[in-house]
């Protein structure tokens, strides 16, 4: 019996739990991008910005130490990096729309446009061209609404995305 209780936990070790700095890193990011959807689809924010914010830095500090563990191996140390950037980045936009979604002042169709940008993030797998089309419509749409300081946020967004793109083909 202890021996098929050893067998078993040997199993997991090797089957579930991620044992390479790689699998460590990507389980890592899978966790961060699950908060984020899980946020965006969040009716009422429960959690403060501060407190997702250290949650990130904490995982994001492991991330960079695997990534470094693995020597550019699999991911080059500027992807990490800037990864790391573009998703703090995304969360304060998520902060934003959701804090927008609460002003009672918000004409509905800027409304369905914030409701529609969250689905996205909260939708999406990957940052498509769709994902990007959304973020570029809103800030056009909040623009137009004189909501420039947030239109200027989701607009650098879409830029850092497209530049994360960029710095993967390279």
């Amino acid at each position: 019996m202890a021996a098929s209780g050893g067998a078993l936990g040997y199993l997991a070790f090797v089957f579930v739990f991620p044992t390479d700095a790689r699998a460590r890193r990507k389980s890592l990011w899978s966790m961060i991008k699950r908060d984020l959807q899980e946020i965006a689809r969040m009716r009422r924010l429960t959690l403060a910005q501060e407190e997702w914010r250290l949650s990130f830095c904490a995982r994001f500090l492991k991330i960079a130490y695997w990534a470094s563990l693995e020597g550019g191996r699999y991911e080059k140390a500027a992807v990490t990096m800037h990864k790391g950037f573009v998703t703090m980045h995304l969360a304060e936009v998520v902060f934003l729309l959701k804090r927008l979604d609460q002003r009672a002042d918000l004409a509905p169709s800027i409304r369905r446009a914030v409701h529609a940008c969250l689905n996205r993030i909260a939708a999406t797998s990957k940052d498509s061209d769709r994902f990007l089309r959304t973020f570029t419509m809103l800030a056009h749409r909040l623009a137009e609404a004189g909501l420039t300081a947030e239109a200027a946020l989701i607009d650098a967004m879409a830029a850092e995305l497209t530049e994360l793109r960029r710095i993967r083909k390279a």
